[in-house]
């Protein structure tokens, strides 16, 4: 049997974890060249207690916050400053140094009867980081991040422990100033409900917010998502002409600063969804930009 590291401890926070959430997903990928495919879930059949699992999903209930700038130093004062305003919120908190440059925040919510989990942990993280910079919002979603003592692919250094609170495993209660604020979010996901046709849609007043490389540059993320959406939005526009599509969606792209993207990959993504039938409702479009904090002139708004 392979002789797993002492040092990782990974199934002892899964114990805990799997109080909270049933369904936890694991990947192992030890270096940078592997792929992503070697996922598995906790304590199913195929999960193999040898292995350390270096990535594991995001919890529903947990907000993660982690700032990705190239100053180390300063990521960690950011974090720093969000961890003591939780803490008088009496809100627990687990902080933990990611292997690499960034520090990852940890904390669990009661998000009791939340219909939109996203936009709720948006909002938290916008109450507790106002008038600083906002964090990775991408972690909002379900998403992979890299799991309590899992290597980091990249400088082979584990992410470990710097401190804790008492609680940093339970949830703990929303204050009501996040509740506020995400109550406001969602009247006006609601107030965005019709249905419109994708070439309405495509004329809309959100998607030239999206395609607004100036505007959208600032956001910072999202772009991936984005894309999803303008391809399937503008391919009535392109009809046949899938290489005028690419250029344009690559210059998109470009110009708002994205890339973790190729020119291979966005291709591939045009490819693939070229001939795929998704629709994109108006909703949709509003509670992604609602998430990414872009805010949409009502439709009283846009009459005057």
């Amino acid at each position: 049997m392979k002789k797993v590291s002492k040092e990782y401890r990974l199934p002892s926070y899964l114990r805990r974890y799997y109080k909270l959430q049933k369904d936890i997903t694991l990947c192992h990928r030890p270096t940078e060249k592997t792929s992503w495919g070697d996922r598995t879930k906790y304590l199913s059949e195929d999960y193999d207690r040898t292995k350390e699992y270096n990535h594991r999903s995001i919890l529903e209930c947990e907000v993660i916050v982690e700032y990705d700038e190239e100053d180390k130093i300063q990521n960690r004062k950011y974090v720093d400053e969000v961890a003591r305003r939780l803490t008088r919120e009496g809100i627990g908190w687990q902080k933990l140094s990611s292997g690499n440059k960034s520090t990852h925040l940890h904390c669990m919510l009661d998000t009791k009867e939340a219909t939109n989990i996203p936009l709720l942990k948006n909002a938290f993280i916008r109450v507790m980081t106002k008038d600083m910079p906002l964090p990775d919002m991408r972690l909002i979603g379900k998403h992979l991040i890299r799991a309590e003592t899992g290597v980091h692919e990249k400088t082979g250094v584990r992410k470990t422990l710097i401190s804790r609170t008492k609680g940093w495993d339970a949830k703990s209660e929303i204050p009501k100033v996040v509740w506020d604020k995400y109550n406001s979010m969602m009247e006006r996901v609601v107030a965005w409900r019709s249905t419109m046709t994708m070439k309405d849609l495509s004329e809309s007043q959100e998607v030239k917010m999206i395609l607004d490389t100036v505007a959208f540059k600032k956001v910072g993320d999202g772009k991936e998502r984005a894309l999803f959406m303008l391809i399937h939005l503008l391919k009535p526009k392109f009809k046949d002409d899938k290489e005028g599509l690419t250029r344009y969606l690559k210059e998109w792209y470009r110009y708002t600063n994205g890339y973790k993207l190729t020119g291979v990959d966005i291709q591939n993504k045009i490819n693939y969804h070229w001939k795929r039938d998704y629709k994109i409702g108006r909703t949709y479009i509003q509670t992604f930009l609602e998430e990414l904090g872009m805010e949409v002139p009502s439709d009283s708004d846009k009459k005057q």
